[in-house]
């Protein structure tokens, strides 16, 4: 652990900006990042109500879910399901 003085922290921050140039002018817009937490867990709510339709057990935390072992495979799908549905047919990368 340090901590970083301004200029380090000004020359990460426009490194990253470099980075992700083609999404750095949405950075730092609140109502952008609203509207992102608003569709996650849009996302979210689509897998739990799916789980509780089939009397399924399901824990979400944070950004993930914590399923039994038998229901990891109806869980992946049901998330790239979810997601498709909230952002209009496109399909998640998973890396």
């Amino acid at each position: 652990d340090r901590d970083f003085t301004r200029g380090e922290a000004g020359a990460i921050l426009q490194a990253f900006k470099v980075k992700h140039a083609a999404i750095s002018k949405y950075f730092f817009k609140p109502e952008v990042g609203f509207k992102l937490m608003s569709l996650e867990a849009e996302v979210a709510f689509n897998v739990v109500d799916v789980f509780i339709n089939n009397d399924k057990c399901i824990l979400p935390i944070h950004d993930g879910f914590v399923v039994k072992v038998e229901d990891q495979q109806l869980l992946d799908k049901t998330m790239m399901q979810a997601y498709s549905s909230v952002f209009n047919g496109i399909s998640p990368v998973i890396a």
